[in-house]
């Protein structure tokens, strides 16, 4: 009866230079069937984070909350356990920071190098981790970099080989550049070898359709709201773009010919006019020409100027309906808050106040599940990678924990209710206006 197909792909076709070239090295497209391939879906759902102000602004404030900060050093955690991480002391800390860095990872490149993976998984669904060792002699380095999604292609392997990943900038241009080659990568817990070492790929992957190569965004379910974010944004810029500045017109009649001139013509009186309507009318006229009201002569027998209002149509409601849907939307699939985000002001509620709740909630549902899920996978295995080729057994027995950021303003939030420093909508307000039955029980200021 219902007859329903996702047609975003089929928009985005491949060129039949593309569709051959990935043919040509046996290359996995991003998307596609059997009659067709779709790898500019990829670069789209890239151009979305660029283009859809509410798709980028929620995991921008995702990264910000979940991966700024200082990192922890802590005990390893099982995947999967729920369990409390006994701490380790602080000069044992330092010492494992520094044989990291010695090794070539510092704590500081694992933040970065976490926000730019959740980045690219966010936007694409994919994240790719590219680790590799070398040695020179007895020094052992340790080498990490973000692939970008659009430089990253599978290679068409069979089912009893290794996967491979081949590594290129120049996948929608149709052909390498013989300056910059591809490089492939097997996929890990595959290794690849090179001259000083050997190499690998983690590919982070969120898995929600048939695919059994690439992810698939989480977001993708509101694809179309993003485009209608968008366009939304560049209706608006061409309509600024394009603008109608005057709002009268007038229809002046021309002068007699036989009264013109040596030299003048019909369109030069037409410019004397406009002068000075607008020398007497306007800002560009001088103090003693401009007046509320002026008078303005024409030629003796001539008709007199005729004016026309032009009117500027603008659906408002419809333009605001359209955007604030589209941003209700993304904003839900990605579970994160508007309040949170700055594009919605908290308003007080009965018997808390909604801002701190807003935090709390996200906290708990959004931020530290994100966070643990973040380290222990890609971290665990790069830090059994290292405890492998160093051969120092402590990098097996670590794990890392991001800083609880939001639970830290909570309770400067809280401090500043009960000293009566702001109210639930930011203003300020004085101690006897703050009970305690406005700070909800479950929060902590500690």
């Amino acid at each position: 009866m219902y007859k329903v197909k996702n047609i975003t792909p089929q928009q985005l076709k491949d060129t039949r230079k593309l569709r051959n070239f990935y043919k040509e090295f046996n290359l996995i497209p991003y998307a596609g069937a059997s009659t067709y391939t779709s790898h500019k879906f990829l670069k789209f759902l890239c151009d979305l984070y660029d283009l859809s102000g509410s798709h980028a602004n929620c995991i921008n404030d995702l990264i910000r909350w979940c991966f700024t900060g200082e990192l922890d050093i802590v005990e390893k955690k099982v995947e999967g356990l729920k369990q409390e991480r006994n701490g380790i002391g602080l000069s044992q800390k330092i010492e494992i920071a520094g044989l990291m860095k010695e090794l070539g990872l510092s704590l500081v490149d694992i933040i970065r190098l976490t926000s730019e993976l959740f980045r690219e998984f966010k936007k694409t669904g994919n994240a790719y981790l590219h680790y590799k060792e070398v040695q020179v002699g007895s020094t052992k380095k340790v080498f990490l970099y973000v692939v970008h999604a659009s430089n990253a292609m599978y290679l068409n392997t069979k089912d009893n080989e290794p996967r491979a990943i081949v590594i290129s900038k120049n996948f929608f241009e149709g052909t390498f550049s013989n300056d910059e080659p591809p490089h492939l990568v097997r996929v890990y817990p595959e290794f690849s070898n090179t001259s000083t070492g050997r190499e690998t790929i983690i590919h982070l992957k969120y898995k929600r359709d048939e695919s059994d190569w690439y992810g698939r965004p989480e977001t993708l379910h509101v694809t179309h709201w993003k485009v209608v974010e968008w366009y939304s944004a560049l209706h608006s810029v061409k309509v600024n773009k394009s603008e109608n500045v005057s709002t009268v017109g007038f229809a002046v009649q021309n002068p007699d010919p036989n009264a013109l001139t040596t030299g003048e013509s019909a369109e030069d009186h037409l410019k004397k006019f406009k002068k000075g309507l607008l020398d007497a009318s306007t800002n560009r006229g001088s103090v003693e020409k401009v007046d509320s009201m002026f008078v303005f002569g024409y030629p003796h027998g001539g008709k007199p100027p005729e004016m026309y209002q032009i009117p500027i149509s603008r659906d408002v409601n419809y333009s605001k309906y359209s955007i604030e849907t589209a941003s209700d939307y993304i904003y839900a699939a990605h579970h994160w808050s508007k309040i949170l985000n700055g594009f919605e002001r908290a308003r007080g509620g009965i018997g808390g106040n909604v801002l701190i709740d807003e935090f709390i909630t996200k906290n708990e549902s959004i931020v530290k599940p994100t966070q643990r899920a973040w380290e222990n996978h890609p971290w665990q295995t790069v830090f059994s990678m290292m405890a492998e080729f160093s051969g120092n057994s402590v990098f097996n027995e670590i794990g890392i924990q991001f800083d609880d950021n939001i639970s830290l303003l909570v309770g400067e939030l809280k401090k500043n209710l009960k000293n009566g420093t702001t109210d639930n909508n930011g203003t300020e307000r004085s101690d006897t206006d703050v009970g305690s039955e406005q700070v909800p029980a479950n929060v902590s200021g500690e």
